[in-house]
Order: structure tokens, then sequence, then C-alpha cells
């Protein structure tokens, strides 16, 4: 009696559960995937560093145009001065107020600018590339996540069976004892299974609350927020039907898609660039400079505009910087840009040799995956057969109460082994098509 209440008062926290649900917003995976796109924190600082890339090339890119300054500048002096109209000593005060505009032109550095922008556009790219990986990072993350809410949730929808069977049995137990067609002690390792599958629940609703918390890290959601997904997609199943996975064609197309392999390459031929910028540093640079100037003194008759009128001056000119000696810097910087390449083109080459042996793995493990569900649903309906008989003979007398428990557990092991099996299937997947590229919600 005291189990049939416990029974009951699970099953009104249940419902008192699903009913507070009504109403509330129930999260998909898709709705998950794209509140991270705005709120996840790892994605925001991708996206600043990206932004910062991107600041990066306009530099570069500004750096090409000519410079233009403005300046200004007024002064007064006390005693014997130079009048500036006149060149003269004047034992006066005098106010002087000066006026310039010029502009410098780089006419010609053996196209330095040019590589150095093209690299800030190798670099963007490299960057936009990271950024693009570490979104699909979070987003295999929150997939791994939700599935694992649903997973645990199937764990428990499982246990909660188990403890009905359990239950059942005990009341069954306990009206033969009532009538003496069984001894007292037939119950009591019923008891100790339900209390068995009792503790078996609240481990899976424990299991629930920590991958709902994993979940709500990666959306960023305050904790006092109200945060549901919809369980009802535990109801999914997954197939077994052998996919095409071939590793080459796989391999291609992934090495095809994957963002840190543009970022790889992209950072190679970036440092190719850098050679040449170093190599640059010999080449001479021609200057073009121009200047626009006047000047107003107190001492000076007209009034202030007439006067800048009348002081106007302007003037042009070029420069030639030649490098000739420079204690071997630049030779450094040389073989410092060489050395670069050959680390960005190994480390290009070691992370193709990395992703190739991860697609292996990966192809290996849904291999695998297909085939423990195929064992794990022929050992489940073996057992519920196996549970079904025992039942049977139990009810007739042919067996005892432990052969029925132990067929039970069994049944009971059976199921949680098919549910791993099913989402070890469901996970594997979708790393798979994590490497693809696809969408994850699909």
């Amino acid at each position: 009696m005291r189990h049939q209440l416990t029974l009951l008062c699970g099953l009104t926290i249940s419902v008192f559960f699903v009913g507070s649900l009504n109403g509330q917003k129930l999260w998909t995976l898709q709705e998950c995937l794209d509140h991270a796109e705005t709120h996840n924190l790892q994605i925001e600082i991708a996206n600043a560093v990206n932004s910062t890339s991107v600041l990066d090339r306009k530099e570069a890119n500004q750096a090409r145009y000519p410079s233009l300054n403005a300046s200004t500048s007024y002064s007064y002096n006390f005693g014997r001065n130079i009048d500036p109209t006149t060149n003269d000593f004047v034992p006066q005060n005098l106010g002087f107020n000066s006026l310039s505009l010029n502009t410098n032109v780089l006419l010609y550095n053996g196209g330095r600018l040019r590589e150095l922008y093209q690299r800030t556009l190798l670099l963007e790219e490299a960057s936009k590339a990271q950024r693009d990986q570490m979104v699909q990072n979070v987003q295999l993350d929150i997939a791994i996540a939700y599935l694992t809410v649903l997973f645990e949730t199937e764990r428990k929808r499982n246990a909660e069976q188990t403890r009905a069977l359990s239950v059942n049995q005990l009341d069954r137990v306990q009206k033969l004892i009532q009538v003496e067609q069984a001894p007292e002690a037939d119950q009591y390792e019923w008891v100790a299974q339900s209390a068995q599958d009792e503790q078996a629940i609240l481990e899976r609703e424990n299991a629930i609350q920590n991958a709902l918390f994993q979940l709500r890290n990666l959306l960023n959601i305050d904790p006092n927020d109200p945060f549901a997904i919809d369980v009802s997609a535990a109801d999914q199943t997954a197939t077994s039907d052998p996919a095409d996975l071939d590793f080459a064609e796989i391999y291609q197309r992934i090495v095809d898609v994957r963002p840190e392999v543009a970022a790889f390459d992209l950072a190679e031929r970036a440092a190719e660039k850098n050679i040449t910028i170093s190599r640059n540093e010999y080449t001479p640079s021609l200057f073009f400079g121009a200047s626009l100037s006047s000047n107003y003194s107190t001492l000076a008759d007209p009034k202030y505009i007439d006067q800048l009128n009348q002081n106007l001056g302007f003037g042009m000119g070029v420069s030639l910087q030649v490098p000739i000696y420079d204690r071997g810097l630049k030779r450094v910087n040389i073989q410092r840009a060489e050395n670069d390449l050959l680390i960005a083109r190994s480390t290009n080459k070691q992370s193709l040799k990395d992703l190739e042996l991860q697609v292996q793995q990966v192809l290996a493990d849904l291999r695998n995956a297909q085939l423990q569900l195929e064992a794990g649903e022929r050992r489940l309906e073996f057992l519920q057969n196996a549970y079904d008989n025992m039942d049977q003979r139990y009810e007739l007398g042919m067996s005892n109460n432990y052969d029925l428990l132990d067929a039970q557990n069994r049944l009971n092991q059976g199921q949680n082994e098919l549910t791993i099996a099913k989402y070890d299937l469901l996970f594997r997947k979708k790393i798979l098509a994590f490497y693809l590229g696809e969408d994850l919600a699909e």
C-alpha cells in the first residue's frame, strides 16, 4: 500500500510538472542553434576577433591613399622681434599666426603596400573561417547537450516503466500473501526493487538537469529564467540502415567545406606574402609632397584676410629613401618570414592528417553504432519474450519470485542498452553531419 501511494505521488508530481509547462516556451533544437548565434559568449568573442581583422584590412587599404593634414598656430612675442612680413628687427611686441596644408603621396616602394593589403585580405578570410569554425563547434556542443536531455528523458521513461512493473508485481505478491498463497518474505525483494527503481528515476532526473544546465550555459540564458526543451523529440527513432560511408568520397567532401581547412590554407598563403613583404624592405621608396601655407602678423597694415592672401605660398617636392645598411635586420626578417612559412605549411599538412584520422574514427564509430543498435533490437526482443514467458510461468506457479525478478532486471538492462545504442547512433550521425557542414537541427 505504501508503494502504491509512492507511485501515486510520483504520478501526481509528473502531472504537475507537465502542467506547469503549459504556456511555457518549449525550445526546439533549431531555436537553440539560432539563439546561440547572437548570445553565445564564445561566438561573441569570435565575432569581435573577426571584426579586428576587418579593421586591419581597412587600415591597410587606407594606407595606400595620400595623407592630408592642416595645421595652425598663434604666438605673441614681447620685446625686440623680427617682423615676418619684412624680416626687419622691430622694437615692438608681435602677434603671429601661421596656417598650412600638407599632403604626402607614396609613389613607389616596390609594391609593399599592395602586398600588405593582400595579406590582410587573406588574414581577414582566415579569421572569418575561424569564426565559422567556432560557430560550428558551439552548434555541435548544443546539439550534443540537447540530445543528452532527450537521451536521459528516455532513460527516465524506461526507469518509470520498470518501476511500474515492480509496483505491479509487489501488488500481485501482496494479494497472494493476503490469501496465504505466498510467504510474506516474497514481497521483500519487490520492495527493494521498487526502492532501487525510485533511485534510478532520481538519477535520471539529475542527469536531465545537468544537461539542461550545460545547454543554458551554451545559450547564455540566465539561471533564473524559465527554460524547457521540447522532449517530444525523444520519441524519434534511429535507423540502422547502412549509409554510404565511402571514406575517400566523404573525406573529400569534408575537406571542401570545413572552415578550419580553409583557415589553415589562408594562413599559409598569408605567410607566403610575408616573405615578399620582407624582401620589399630592400626596395627604395619614392614620395611626393606638396604644401600650401600663409601667415598673419599684427605689425603688418593689411587686415587679416588680405594679409593671408598676400602671404599665400605653395610648394612641392619629391623625396627618395634608399636602404643601405641596417645591421642585417632586413635579412633576419626575411629568414623569420621563411621560417614562419615552413611552420604554416607543416601545420597545414598536420591539420589535414589529423582531419583524415578524425574522419576515419567518425566513420568507424558510426558503423559500430549501427551494428550495436541492430544487436540491441534483437536482444531486447529476446529479453521481452523471456520476461513474458517467465511472467506466465510465475502466474502458473512454475517459477519463483527470484526468477521473475531476474527476468525483469535483464529486460530493464536490455531497454537501457537499446536506448544507449539508439542515442549513440544519433550522436554519431550528428558528428558526421557536423564534419560535412550540414544542418544539425535536421
